[in-house]
């Protein structure tokens, strides 16, 4: 009634300093980034086979924060690359 609403956003693994650090200090020096990372999901489970990037869990962000969402309450928006489902 006092025009407040509740959403939230469910963020599954994104690249990040921490992930590119576990790919540097990593012992078998013969995958690259995307090899890394896709076998990453793969062990995670994460059913789109790799890890979400900054920029789509901002774009997510972004929406909630925009009048696009006006009639959005209640909740959730899943970027995840489906990880959540399996939760």
């Amino acid at each position: 009634p006092k025009g407040v609403r509740v959403n939230g956003i469910l963020v599954g693994l994104i690249e990040s300093g921490q992930w590119r650090r576990r790919f540097d200090a990593r012992e078998d020096r013969s995958q690259t980034w995307e090899q890394w990372s896709a076998e990453l999901a793969c062990k995670k489970s994460i059913p789109l086979g790799r890890l979400g990037s900054p920029a789509e869990a901002a774009r997510a962000i972004f929406y909630l924060a925009t009048p696009l969402s006006s009639y959005t309450t209640g909740s959730h928006i899943d970027v995840s690359g489906g990880l959540s489902r399996h939760a």
